[in-house]
């Protein structure tokens, strides 16, 4: 259910915004979510990909969410706090 929400909102900002910076966060289940949004929408889409300046994600409940970023390894900067996070699972 939530899933299908965020998407729908994504699509709804896409089509206001079809030009410019995207910036997405989201703090839990938000962070899982949106950890899915960049893994199955924005990861292969080189347009989206290219407007992608900066994704939070705060706090995951699946760690495991953090995969869809290694398609855009040579993209992606993590900060050292996020690796302190990710050390305490």
């Amino acid at each position: 259910f939530a899933w299908r929400d965020v998407e729908a909102a994504f699509d709804a900002w896409l089509a206001q915004h079809p030009e410019g910076p995207i910036v997405l966060s989201g703090v839990e289940q938000g962070g899982d979510l949106v950890g899915r949004l960049v893994r199955d929408r924005v990861a292969g889409d080189p347009a989206l990909r290219s407007r992608l300046v900066a994704v939070y994600l705060v706090d995951l409940h699946d760690s495991s969410q953090l995969s869809p970023f290694s398609c855009m390894s040579k993209h992606l900067r993590v900060t050292s706090g996020a690796m302190r996070q990710l050390s305490e699972f």
